[in-house]
């Protein structure tokens, strides 16, 4: 789908499995890839949404590496959780990115004021079984930006 679409398609019913492309997501201008994204980042939740946190669906936006920094400062609630592929490396871009690792850094931030809950308490409970008062969406994100910032090994 195109760039214009995505609206649309987030006010569609979602579809169990689709995954959606949006092969141009980091074409146009500095200004129109600027403003594209900064749309996005403001409808994470609708996103999140529509596919489930990734259970029903998901949505795929290619962007060359000359445009990642352009789109991580213009979306970095989205950024902060999108699983980031580099198909040019197998590692991982977030050890190599600050301002993803920030994204990501602001989200378990974020979590942990609104929920008063360090990420060690969060991670010993659910290792424990125990219930958590997390939202579902919250504990998703919560949970993805842990991972990413994680070291290898541990």
């Amino acid at each position: 789908m195109s760039p214009g679409d995505v609206d649309e398609a987030l006010r569609s019913k979602p579809v169990s499995g689709t995954v959606l492309i949006i092969a141009d997501a980091g074409a146009g201008d500095d200004e129109t890839v600027k403003s594209r994204w900064e749309a996005w980042n403001a409808m994470r939740e609708r996103f999140l949404d529509h596919v489930d946190f990734g259970r029903a669906g998901a949505f795929v936006f290619p962007v060359t590496a000359t445009r990642v920094k352009d789109v991580v400062a213009s979306a970095p609630h989205l950024m902060s959780v999108a699983v980031v592929l580099n198909v040019e490396e197998l590692a991982d871009p977030a050890d190599d990115d600050l301002s993803l690792r920030d994204a990501y850094r602001s989200v378990v931030d974020d979590m942990e004021s609104r929920y008063r809950l360090s990420s060690d308490e969060l991670v010993n409970r659910l290792l424990s079984r125990e219930s958590v008062p997390v939202a579902g969406h919250d504990l998703a994100r919560w949970k993805a930006a842990l991972e990413a910032l994680r070291p290898d090994g541990e």
